[in-house]
């Protein structure tokens, strides 16, 4: 955690400030590109959901405070889910995300059309041994 903060802080350092983001610049909609989950323990070991499960497609669309998310499976399901959105430095909180509890994420806007979401510490069956294994998530969007 220690390198992480003084990496972090060198980075602060290096660009001579963090802007922090607002809603006016998430506004409008997101799409997945791609979901890599990697092993916490094995970075290396990793798989690209949007190209190795049935995942077909995932978006967000922002409004001020709200958002919208959007996943479609391979047989064509499709969930969307509505609620607030806060954004808290540099990380966003979904409120009741995918219907369930509240997700935090971290967040990252290059220029005015990619994105990066990130979960240091999420579980996932990435080996599909039936056990959830610690994996690191990290989503990569395009603004439409």
């Amino acid at each position: 955690m220690k390198k992480l903060a003084f990496g972090f802080a060198l980075i602060v350092t290096a660009s001579g400030c963090l802007r922090l983001l607002e809603p006016a610049d998430l506004q409008g909609t997101w799409v997945a590109t791609s979901l890599i989950l990697s092993e916490a323990d094995n970075p290396s070991n990793s798989v690209d959901l949007l190209v190795e499960s049935d995942v077909a497609a995932l978006s967000f669309t922002f409004d001020l405070n709200i958002y919208q998310s959007r996943v479609v499976d391979l047989m064509g399901v499709d969930e969307f889910f509505e609620d607030e959105y806060i954004l808290d430095g540099s990380f966003i909180i979904f409120k009741n995300f995918r219907g369930e509890e509240d997700a935090r994420l971290g967040i990252e806007i290059d220029g005015e059309t990619t994105m990066r979401l990130n979960d240091p510490v999420t579980e996932w069956d990435l080996d599909g041994d039936g056990e959830l294994d610690l994996v690191i998530m990290d989503v990569f969007l395009t603004r439409q």
